[in-house]
């Protein structure tokens, strides 16, 4: 077991097993006082004990406990619920989460923003470094998205806007990049799909209430997050986005059992290594 002393990588056993095992801190001192933790099968008398987390082997009930100082959570954001920590006005996806029945860390923050009536893929980690790497510019990390369109001229007929020339000029013009007035759009790609394609067959109850009527589906695939791009990209060409869904953002794709509004917690090593992130971050999940 490691000594008492001044190191950064210690941490106090109650600690650990907040965050790697089933059990609030609070408990820790009643499971030593059972005999139910070993520290290098040395049974612990004192719940305060330092440990090297990268050395010790931890036991509860003899089985191995790993400590976890980073979490990851994945949800599938619903709409008209704001991605912000807190908010006076409303509900936020921390709202979603049951921090009272369930061990998370305090410290989370939100990996890459969706609008308020946007679905789909939102993680949410304390893992700043991993955070400011999937969101940095200089990775661009895919986001993709599946969409419903209407023509913004309700009069109009979306099968009269969406001509195959037409289809082929959004095509070309996404990968091309679209000028707006505070930037160049990067090259993106587009992919109409038919409305009753798999993709759409885990959608929430908000997407089954609305119209489909007069509509097309999408699929995009972005390199950046400006503010509503992929609306402004659609309006470009008289499109309106009903509804928008993000379903991959790198190599993590949302998990199609999770319904709008749930959430789990994943291990971040199981996607592999996203192509478009910078090789420190790569190193991560080796």
């Amino acid at each position: 077991m490691a000594k008492e002393k001044k190191n950064s990588s210690l941490v106090r056993l109650d600690k650990y097993l907040s965050r790697g095992a089933i059990v609030k801190r609070s408990e820790v001192s009643g499971l030593v006082r059972k005999n139910r933790i070993t520290v290098n099968e040395k049974i612990i008398k004192d719940p305060g004990t330092k440990i090297n987390p990268d050395t010790d082997t931890v036991r509860l009930d003899n089985k191995v406990i790993n400590y976890n100082k980073f979490e990851y959570i994945m949800m599938n954001k619903p709409s008209g619920v704001i991605s912000a920590l807190s908010d006076n006005h409303d509900k936020t996806v921390m709202d979603l989460i049951d921090f009272e029945n369930e061990r998370h860390n305090k410290n989370l923050s939100i990996v890459g923003r969706l609008d308020k009536d946007t679905e789909g893929l939102l993680i949410i980690t304390n893992d700043g470094d991993f955070n400011h790497k999937m969101l940095s510019p200089l990775n661009h990390v895919d986001k993709e998205y599946i969409c419903l369109l209407a023509a913004i001229d309700d009069k109009m007929n979306i099968s009269d806007i969406l001509t195959s020339a037409y289809k082929d000029k959004i095509i070309a013009d996404f990968k091309k990049g679209i000028d707006f007035k505070e930037f160049t759009s990067k090259e993106a790609e587009i992919q109409f799909i038919d409305k009753s394609d798999e993709v759409f067959s885990y959608e929430s109850d908000y997407y089954k209430s609305l119209d489909k009527d007069n509509t097309a589906a999408a699929r995009v695939r972005i390199h950046e997050g400006k503010y509503h791009q992929v609306k402004r990209m659609f309006e470009h060409f008289g499109l309106k986005v009903l509804y928008l869904k993000r379903i991959s953002f790198g190599n993590i794709e949302l998990d199609n059992n999770l319904k709008a509004g749930e959430y789990k917690n994943i291990d971040i090593k199981d996607w592999g290594k996203p192509d478009a992130i910078s090789s420190d971050l790569q190193r991560r999940f080796n």
